[in-house]
């Protein structure tokens, strides 16, 4: 696509902006590439009208995308857009986001420390990689920032409908998942609803077809319980993994593609099989507990980026001089 062709239908879409904002911004975010961009004050119009409809969050994510595209390649075409973006957010008013949040938006801006922890897709090249808190709506599940579903078949907003089974409120029990967690499309977790009363005569659940058969409904402290689902900080788990009722997966811990998890996982060990079983420590016991204690996860983003060499590389011992 030429530049003339792609900036052509600006004008038209901003007479009708009140219709069609969402779908215009994506397609110009979408497309936005900076090398090849030539006329810069078209860009500056597009944002400078996205500013104005920002209280619409989805415009509001398009917009930060935007931002990120074009920082770097041409700081003084967005320099306006980004004081507008911070004094937007200082409206005591606008309500969507925490003082926490805007304070961490705006250094993703100014200062390029990793992606947005607050986007769902964070990296617009990989469509089949979201970071999951950004697509959660139930209370009953917890995820930490950076964690994140790859499925290059399904969509992975999806991850809650798709990926959690059997997870009915009244019966309280939560999934909790850490942060920096990396999962393999098709993993399942199967939550406590998913338990039949074990201690009568029959497993069969009547009761969920109604028809009178509901007369023996039991009560929820007669369903076998496990409690809460709980993955660690830093949790790599591959495809197809099965992961059952109440199972605590420690930080570091490393679980095979295909497995079925049917015990808990200490941390920084590596388990497989059906039903899983442990293949081997990560690391020495002085190693574990170093890492344990230094909890790199909780870190600001900047000095997670600061020791990213160190982080990702097979020196450990290097990160002592951090703490």
């Amino acid at each position: 696509m030429d530049d003339e062709s792609f900036f052509s239908g600006i004008a038209d879409a901003l007479k009708s902006i009140s219709q069609t904002a969402y779908p215009h911004y994506k397609y110009f975010v979408d497309n936005l590439d900076a090398d090849k961009i030539t006329d810069l004050n078209a860009v500056e119009l597009e944002l400078d009208y996205m500013v104005q409809y920002c209280y619409d969050d989805k415009i509001l994510k398009l917009f930060k995308r935007a931002l990120r595209k074009l920082y770097y390649k041409y700081p003084e075409v967005v320099a306006s857009q980004v004081e507008s973006y911070r004094m937007m957010y200082e409206d005591e008013d606008y309500e969507n986001e925490s003082n926490e949040e805007i304070e961490q938006n705006n250094t993703m801006i100014s200062k390029r420390v990793g992606p947005d922890p607050n986007a769902a897709f964070p990296n617009p090249e990989m469509p089949g990689m979201c970071f999951i808190k950004n697509v959660i709506t139930r209370k009953n599940i917890d995820v930490g920032d950076y964690s994140y579903y790859y499925d290059d078949i399904h969509n992975p907003a999806e991850f809650e409908k798709r990926n959690i089974t059997h997870h009915y409120e009244n019966l309280g029990d939560k999934l909790i998942i850490g942060k920096f967690c990396a999962f393999g499309k098709n993993i399942e977790f199967v939550m406590n609803g998913a338990n039949h009363r074990m201690n009568s005569a029959t497993t069969y659940p009547f009761t969920i077809f109604g028809s009178g058969w509901e007369k023996v409904t039991p009560e929820v402290s007669e369903l076998p319980f496990k409690g809460d689902t709980v993955i660690g900080n830093d949790v790599w788990i591959g495809a197809d993994v099965t992961i059952l009722p109440g199972i605590h997966i420690g930080d570091g811990a490393i679980v095979a593609a295909n497995s079925v998890v049917t015990k808990s996982v200490p941390s920084y060990t590596i388990v497989g099989g059906n039903p899983i079983k442990v293949i081997r420590k990560r690391f020495d016991d002085e190693t574990i507990k170093f890492l344990q204690n230094l909890k790199w996860w909780d870190w600001s983003a900047e000095k997670i980026f600061e020791n990213l060499e160190l982080l990702c590389g097979a020196d450990i011992g290097r990160l002592k001089d951090v703490l």
